[in-house]
């Protein structure tokens, strides 16, 4: 009678734990036990989770109104497209022409619902817990992934998930700044992002500048970022905090060659010498973007001052929730950029020679960079400025 037991529970135990077998699905080598879930039905579900990217949620920009100036074109509206690729389906496109700044919200739109296939091939291993997944008694399982690098995952969104708007704002005006704002308030009812890309670059000598030239680069450059920085503070303390980028540039701490565009220079560090409600406004100007470097003494000073009258952090905008970062990119090939050297490939190589890294940048190279300070990925980060230029400014 035990011997017979014996024998049934040997017989039980084997059944249970045959051995394995693996199976090719897609690319995607599975090895398990069970044969009650269909090979089909293991591929689907094995692809699908393959597809499924991870990241830190804090990196997400889902459920956030995000405001970019200069979108319609060149770096910020690579911006928007990371935004949009992060999760943001509320986003205030604000350019110079509103035309522009609509058919670029329209096309930014058409392009978060196609679907794109992968590209580059890699080879990963992923342990996975199949039994919990599928429901079916598999052992324990390891899957190899031979698997491509996503260019996009496959949208299974639609034109009515998002609600992109184009706005016609000129940045140099404080009262088109402060109109553009108010139609984003009335459209979304909060603003969350708010990055101020709007900018130009023109190439004279500082001997030769035009002084109407000048003023334009100095309204849009240093006037329009301050502009847009003091409406999204004041929009963002009522509703709890926010996060403000201004779109600097290396040029900033560098001096450029061979090109001539001090004046240039200047807007991307200029000081902003009015009188500011918010010591972290005047700390990202003065060290940041400002030529006059404070200090010490003159930051106590200032400190003393800020607190005598009412506006020092500790009851100014980063107490409020509101944080202003600083990105500055180094050379970027944006389509404006490609167009210029393409007549002068001997300026593109004294940039590239000078570049520690040997090239210059994609503007997708700077999409980590602005969400990470967009998103509360950064939300212990103010008044700081991240670089990203190849290692332009190391040497």
């Amino acid at each position: 009678m035990a011997s017979k037991f014996f024998s049934r529970a040997v017989s039980r135990v084997a059944s249970i734990h045959r051995p394995s077998t693996t199976k090719c699905l897609f690319g995607v080598h599975v090895r398990f036990n069970s044969t009650t879930a269909t090979v089909s039905e293991v591929a689907s579900n094995v692809v699908t989770q393959a597809k499924t990217p991870r990241f830190l949620p804090d990196f997400s920009m889902a459920n956030k109104v995000c405001l970019v100036t200069g979108g319609a074109r060149g770096l910020g509206n690579e911006f928007c497209k990371a935004f949009v690729q992060s999760g943001c389906t509320d986003l205030a496109i604000l350019d110079l022409k509103e035309d522009e700044a609509e058919a670029a919200a329209e096309e930014l739109v058409k392009q978060s619902c196609r679907q794109f296939s992968f590209s580059s091939t890699s080879l990963y291993f992923q342990p996975f817990d199949l039994a919990s997944l599928f429901d079916v008694p598999f052992s324990p399982v390891r899957i190899f992934f031979l698997s491509r690098r996503l260019e996009s995952l496959d949208s299974n969104t639609e034109a009515t998930d998002y609600r992109v708007m184009g706005i016609g704002c000129d940045v140099s005006s404080e009262l088109s700044v402060q109109q553009a704002f108010r139609r984003v308030m009335d459209t979304y009812g909060r603003v969350d992002s708010v990055v101020a890309s709007a900018g130009i670059v023109e190439n004279y000598s500082a001997f030769d500048y035009p002084f109407d030239r000048i003023k334009r680069l100095y309204d849009i450059n240093v006037h329009g970022a301050f502009f847009t920085a003091r409406e999204a503070a004041r929009n963002m303390i009522p509703q709890g905090g926010g996060s403000i980028v201004l779109v600097s540039s290396m040029s900033a701490n560098i001096i450029n060659i061979p090109q001539p565009q001090t004046p240039y220079n200047a807007s991307k560090a200029g000081e902003f010498s009015q009188s500011l409600t918010d010591y972290l406004l005047f700390r990202i100007v003065f060290r940041l973007r400002g030529l006059s470097r404070m200090t010490p003494r003159r930051m106590r000073n200032h400190q003393e001052h800020c607190q005598a009258h009412g506006s020092f952090p500790g009851c100014g905008m980063a107490k409020k929730g509101v944080r202003v970062n600083c990105l500055s990119p180094g050379y970027m090939l944006t389509k404006l950029t490609r167009t210029i050297l393409a007549h002068d490939t001997e300026l593109k190589k004294t940039w590239e020679s000078l570049t520690p890294m040997g090239r210059m940048g994609e503007p997708e190279d700077l999409s980590g960079a602005i969400v990470f300070l967009a998103s509360d990925a950064s939300r212990f980060m103010t008044g700081s400025e991240i670089r990203v230029d190849g290692g332009y400014c190391v040497i």
